[in-house]
C-alpha cells in the first residue's frame, strides 16, 4: 500500500510509447483477473516507472471498476482513497472517467437528431475524453477509430455512428444494440466495451484495441498451417458457443469480424447484427437477408429472421475455415443475388480441389457446417470445437462421410445445369430404349440414328460444362451450350419426323432453362434459335392440316417475353440492394 508521505510524481504529456507501456500492463491485469488470478492493483505499480505510476495507477483502478460492476459489485470512491492515500486525484478521475456497462444494460440515447449534421469528427480532434488519432475501418453504418483516453492514457478503439444525428432511429438502436450485447459478453475471445457516450449527436462506444487487424490480413500465412487454423477457428468457436449459452446468435461471422492480437488470438467483433436465441430482433424487416452474402446460411439468406438459429453461426464459423483452407470464401459470384442464389442452391466447391494441401479431416468438418439443412450441421458451437480438437490430436474426427445418396445430391446442388441435362437427356435415352424394347413400334434404323444423336447430347453434356466453367461462366460459353442443347433437341425430333407434335414443347422448357443464367440477352438469343430450329423442321415439307406452324412461332416468342420479363424484374431487384461488391 501506498503511504501518506508519498507523493504522485509529476505529470508530463505521455507520448506513444508511454501509452503502449500503460496498455499493456492493463491488458496484464485484465487477463489475470478475468483468469481469477485476484490481481493485486498494488503488485502492478511496483513494476512501474516513476513517470507511469500515476497514469496506470488511474488506468488500473477504473478498469477494476468495470470488472467488478460486471460481477454485480458496486465500488466505491472512498474504498479506493482508503487504499490509495495521497492519489485522491487519480482516484477521482478513475472514478469520473469511467462509464462501464454492467451485464444487461439497457442504453438509451436521447434524440438529437436535427436537419443538419455537425462535421465528422477526423484525427486530432477530442470526441469527449478520447482524443482521436486514427482510422481504423469504415463500414456501411459505423467507423472505427483508433484513439487515447486523454486522462486514462489508455489506447482503444473508437466505434461511432457515420450518420450521426441524421441516423435513422433504427440505425441508432442497431447501434447500441451491438454495444449491449458485446457488454453482456465476458469472454477473453469477445472484444470488451469500455464506455458508451454521444458526440453532437454521433452515438459512439469504446472498445479494448486490439492491433493485430483483422483475420482476413492473415489468411495467406494461415491457408499453409492447417493446424494454427484449426486451433484459431476452435477458439472463436468456443467464443461464438459462450455467447449463444448467454443468448445471442452473431448472425455475421466472417473474418472481417475477427479480430488478432499481437499474440495471435482471435477475437470475435460486431454485434450489430446479433439477435436474441428464440426472439425476434425488431431491428430486421420481415423478408430481410441480415449478414454478408459470402458467408450467410441458407435460412438467412432466404429473408427469414425466425427461422434463424444458433446453426447459422455454425455455418459462419465453417465459411471462415473454409475461407483458412482456400483463400476465398464457399460461396462469392459477381453481385449479390448470384451469390445468395449459389447459397441457396448450389453446394461449395470442395476444399481439396482449390488447396490439394489442404487436410481431408478439416476438408469434412467445414462441408459439414456448411450443410444446406441446419439439422446436418454439428448441433453447438462447443461440438465443432471439440472436433476441431480430435483433427489438432490426431483422431479421426465425428464428421460424417456423406453415403451415395448424398454425394449425389451434392453433384445436383453443386452444378444444377451440369445435373439437368444428365438427369434429363440421360431419362429420355432411357425410355427411348424401354420404348423400343416394349413397343417395336420403330425401325431399327431411325431407333439407331435416334439413340445416337441422344447419347452423343448426353457425351457432349459435361464437355460443354466444362468449357463454360473453364471460360469463367461466360454469356459467350453459356450461348455455345444453349445452342447445342437446340441443336440436338431438333436433330431428335427431325430424326423421329415429329415437327408437328408435342415434341416441340422441348423448345419451351429450354427456353425457360436459360433464365437460370439472370441474362435477358442470353433468354433472347435462345428464343430466336429455337424459333429458327422448328421452322427447319416444319416447312421442308407440307404441314398437317391440324399443324400451324405460325402459331408455334408466337407461342416460342411470347414464352422468351416472359421469361425475359421475369430475369428483367430478377435483375432490377438485385439493382436495388447490390450498392456494393460482395465481399
Amino acid at each position: 500500500m501506498m503511504g501518506p508521505t508519498q507523493s504522485p510524481p509529476q505529470q508530463t504529456p505521455s507520448s506513444l510509447t508511454q501509452d503502449h507501456r500503460v496498455n499493456a500492463v492493463c491488458e496484464e491485469f485484465e487477463k489475470a483477473w478475468r483468469a481469477d488470478a485476484g490481481p493485486r492493483i498494488e503488485a502492478f505499480l511496483e513494476k512501474a516507472g516513476a513517470s507511469d505510476v500515476g497514469d496506470i495507477l488511474r488506468e488500473l483502478i477504473a478498469l477494476e471498476v468495470e470488472l467488478r460492476r460486471g460481477r454485480g459489485e458496486s465500488p466505491s470512491p472512498e474504498e479506493y482513497l482508503r487504499r490509495f492515500t495521497g492519489w485522491d486525484e487519480e482516484v477521482s478521475g478513475a472514478f469520473s472517467s469511467c462509464s462501464s456497462l454492467p451485464a444487461k444494460t439497457t442504453i438509451t440515447l436521447r434524440d438529437t437528431r436535427s436537419a443538419t449534421a455537425p462535421p465528422f469528427p477526423g484525427v486530432g480532434m477530442r470526441i469527449g475524453d478520447y482524443e482521436v488519432l486514427g482510422e481504423i475501418s469504415r463500414g456501411g453504418m459505423g467507423v472505427v477509430f483508433r484513439a487515447r483516453h486523454v486522462h486514462l492514457k489508455r489506447l482503444v478503439a473508437l466505434k461511432m455512428v457515420l450518420s450521426g444525428p441524421l441516423a435513422t432511429p433504427t440505425d441508432v438502436r442497431r447501434f447500441m444494440a451491438e454495444a449491449q450485447a458485446a457488454a453482456s459478453l465476458d469472454h477473453e475471445n469477445i472484444v470488451t466495451i469500455h464506455e458508451v457516450g454521444e458526440y453532437l449527436g454521433y452515438p459512439f462506444f469504446t472498445m479494448r484495441l486490439v492491433e493485430g487487424g483483422n483475420l482476413s490480413a492473415h489468411l495467406d500465412r494461415l491457408r499453409d498451417e492447417p493446424h494454427a487454423a484449426a486451433r484459431l477457428v476452435a477458439r472463436v468457436a468456443r467464443a461464438v458457443d459462450f455467447a449463444h449459452r448467454q443468448g445471442f446468435i452473431h448472425r455475421d461471422l466472417k473474418p472481417g469480424n475477427i479480430l488478432i492480437d499481437e499474440r495471435g488470438s482471435p477475437h470475435v467483433i460486431d454485434f450489430g447484427v446479433a439477435k436474441r436465441a428464440g426472439a425476434e430482433s425488431g431491428l430486421t424487416l420481415h423478408g430481410a437477408a441480415v449478414g454478408t452474402p459470402s458467408y450467410m446460411a441458407p435460412e438467412q439468406a432466404r429473408g427469414r429472421p425466425g427461422e434463424v438459429t444458433i446453426a447459422a453461426d455454425i455455418h459462419g464459423l465453417g465459411a471462415v475455415l473454409y475461407e483458412l483452407l482456400t483463400g476465398r470464401p464457399p460461396f462469392r459470384g459477381p453481385t449479390v443475388n448470384d451469390t445468395i442464389i449459389q447459397v441457396l442452391e448450389m453446394e461449395p466447391v470442395p476444399p481439396r480441389k482449390l488447396n490439394p494441401s489442404a487436410p481431408r479431416a478439416l476438408e469434412m468438418i467445414a462441408l459439414k457446417c456448411l450443410e444446406k439443412k441446419a439439422e446436418r450441421r454439428y448441433g453447438s458451437a462447443a461440438e465443432l470445437a471439440e472436433d476441431l480438437d480430435r483433427y489438432l490430436r490426431g483422431e479421426p474426427v465425428e464428421a460424417a462421410r456423406i453415403g451415395p445418396s448424398g454425394q449425389v445430391a451434392r453433384l445436383v446442388r453443386r452444378q444444377p445445369d451440369l445435373a439437368a441435362r444428365l438427369f434429363g437427356v440421360g431419362g429420355v435415352l432411357a425410355f427411348t430404349q424401354l420404348n423400343y424394347l416394349v413397343g417395336r413400334n420403330m425401325d431399327l434404323k431411325r431407333h439407331l440414328e435416334v439413340s445416337a444423336v441422344e447419347f452423343l447430347w448426353l457425351a457432349l453434356s459435361p464437355l460443354l460444362w466444362w468449357l463454360e466453367r473453364h471460360d469463367g461462366g461466360s454469356e459467350r460459353a453459356r450461348t455455345v451450350w444453349i445452342a447445342a442443347d437446340i441443336a440436338f433437341a431438333t436433330a431428335c425430333i427431325a430424326v423421329l419426323d415429329a415437327g408437328g407434335t408435342p415434341y416441340v414443347g422441348g423448345y419451351t422448357l429450354l427456353i425457360a432453362t436459360s433464365g437460370l443464367w439472370s441474362r435477358v440477352r442470353l433468354v433472347w438469343l435462345t428464343t430466336i434459335i429455337s424459333i429458327v430450329g422448328f421452322l427447319l423442321l416444319a416447312y421442308p415439307r407440307p404441314a398437317a392440316p391440324t399443324f400451324h406452324p405460325n402459331v408455334i412461332v408466337v407461342l416460342l416468342a411470347t414464352t422468351g417475353y416472359v421469361v425475359a420479363q421475369q430475369v428483367r424484374r430478377f435483375q432490377a431487384l438485385s439493382a436495388y440492394h447490390d450498392q456494393r461488391p460482395v465481399p
